[in-house]
Parts: C-alpha cells; structure tokens; sequence
C-alpha cells in the first residue's frame, strides 16, 4: 500500500462525514470527498509538516465545503440525513435495540440536534463540529480555523448557549 491510500483509507471517512455535516447531501460530501483527496494527491509533496497531516486535511475539507455552500447559496436544502455511527454517541444517547420506540426517538433527538447546531453562524458551528462531533483539541480546533485558542473558547461557549436556545424552542413548539 503507498502512502497516498493509507492518507485515504486514515481519513476518508472524517472528510466524508465532515462534507456531509456541511452539505447535508450525500452526493455533494462524496464530491467534497473525491475533491479533497485529488487536492491532497496533488499537494502531498508540498506539504511542509508545519501543522499534523490531519489538521492539513480538516483544514482542505473544511475549505472546499464551504466554497461548495457558498456555491450554492441561492438553494435551500430540504431534510437532511447525518451518517453517524452508534460507537461515535454517547451511551446514553442511543437506547437499546430492543425497544424501536426509543431507538426511534433518540434518533429524532439527534436529528433535532444537529439542526440546532447547523443553524449556529458558520464559525460557532465549526467549533462544535470539530470540538464535539470530531473531538479535536481546543488546540487543534484553533490551528484549523486559524484562530487563538481563546477565540474557540468564546465562540464555543456562545454556540452552546444558541444551542440550547434553538433547543428549548424547539421543545416548546412540540407540546
């Protein structure tokens, strides 16, 4: 295996999920996808180490997926689908097999979820994507956005409290 398909098979799937996360359309992440890697395939050689491999490709991903947004801006998108996997949630997020009810309604929670942090503005939602969803470091965080550490600090805490704003609403419009 050479160099350019283990970058691939390390990270395809972070990019893929992070170009879904933006895009919210399965066909566009899998272009993000496919347009990343060309550009790392490209690039590779002048990559100059001064961040980690992975910040370099958060950094491409994060990059295309928002020149492919504002591409688009002019169209809205309707439902979306978030590909997350059982083991990246918390316990008790995800309620036992046994019960499809439950299973369903965490589920719609997530859902729920993830529609409050995509209406954050484009950099506090950022933050909690790569804080939260990714789990990088504030550090990490912080070299991806090219920002200090206490900027992602400040934009974390006023995206938790939007969240949780957007979620109380949410709450209320369903009774």
């Amino acid at each position: 295996m050479n160099e350019f398909e283990n970058v691939y098979r390390l990270h395809s799937g972070m990019v893929f999920n992070l170009a879904l996360f933006y895009t919210r359309n399965n066909e566009d992440a899998e272009e993000i996808t496919q347009d990343v890697f060309l550009k790392i395939y490209e690039k590779h050689a002048g990559f100059r180490g001064d961040a980690e491999l992975k910040t370099w490709i958060y950094r491409i991903t994060v990059n295309r997926c928002l020149d492919v947004l504002k591409s688009k801006k002019s169209k809205k998108k309707g439902p979306w689908e978030f590909r997350i996997s059982t083991e990246q949630l918390p316990v008790n997020m995800i309620q036992s097999h046994e019960d499809p009810l439950k299973t369903l309604e965490s589920k719609q929670a997530i859902n729920e979820l993830m529609e409050c942090i995509h209406q954050l503005p484009p950099d506090q939602r950022d933050v909690v994507l790569l804080l939260k969803i990714e789990g990088l470091s504030q550090q990490e965080t912080a070299e991806i956005l090219q920002r200090s550490p206490k900027a992602i600090e400040s934009l974390f805490h006023r995206a938790k409290q939007a969240v949780k704003m957007c979620w109380e609403n949410a709450k209320k419009n369903e009774k």
